[in-house]
């Protein structure tokens, strides 16, 4: 655990030992979310490699960095941010809905 000596946490109660369990709780996040970024980016890789090997058109990799992503929305609310990510979702579901109906799909009926 984190380095510590056997002898150390056998002379320790659990209350000594806290501090170090929730570190050691940060560091196992921090490892998780490293993980779930690079996973972000060789996914981003993969379909653009064999979205265009396949013939589904131009797969762009990833524009830019997650993390330039995110610092984007400093400074804004969380209402201008959802506003934002609604018009995004919006542009998507039109996007979508036009390449179906050049692969020649119907419209849902309402």
């Amino acid at each position: 655990m984190l380095g510590l000596s056997e002898e150390f946490v056998d002379e320790s109660c659990p209350k000594d030992l806290e501090p170090y369990d929730t570190a050691h709780n940060m560091w196992r996040k921090e490892q998780d979310e490293i993980a779930w970024t690079y996973g972000i980016y060789v996914k981003s890789a993969l379909e653009s490699v064999l979205g265009t090997a396949f013939g589904k058109g131009k797969v762009t990799y990833l524009e830019q960095s997650i993390m330039a992503e995110m610092s984007k929305y400093e400074g804004l609310t969380q209402e201008e941010i959802d506003e934002i990510e609604i018009n995004k979702m919006i542009a998507n579901d039109l996007r979508w809905s036009e390449q179906q109906k050049n692969y020649g799909m119907k419209e849902a009926e309402v």
